[in-house]
């Protein structure tokens, strides 16, 4: 925060308080030994669908119980780097697998 460009492609998109922008992201993946996760993800919402920029509304978001399927690796990462790049993240990122979805690279959970 401050965002440079509003018009730039946001990296999530969401329908909170209509067609707005949302910003100042926090997400915790928080694992419960079962291979679920607690998913806690807050941020602020600003009403640019109505002019207004200021990010004024804070918004959180409680995902219990989740399985992930995977997670997509860009083109030409291996799963080893995409395991050291998401270590600081994951509560079990060497239990992640390297696998294909629709012929592009993924880490699945090996529960």
């Amino acid at each position: 925060m401050p965002i440079e460009d509003l018009d730039a492609p946001p990296a999530f998109h969401v329908y909170l308080l209509g067609h707005d922008s949302v910003a100042d992201h926090a997400v915790t993946f928080t694992g419960d030994g079962s291979g679920r996760h607690r998913i806690d993800w807050t941020g602020r919402v600003a009403l640019t669908y109505s002019g207004d920029e200021e990010f004024r509304y804070e918004f959180r978001a409680e995902i219990h119980e989740a399985a992930l399927a995977h997670i997509a690796l860009p083109d030409g990462m291996s799963g080893e780097e995409g395991r050291r790049h998401l270590a600081h993240l994951l509560d079990v990122s060497e239990r992640l697998t390297e696998s294909t979805v629709d012929g592009r690279p993924v880490l699945r959970p090996a529960f």
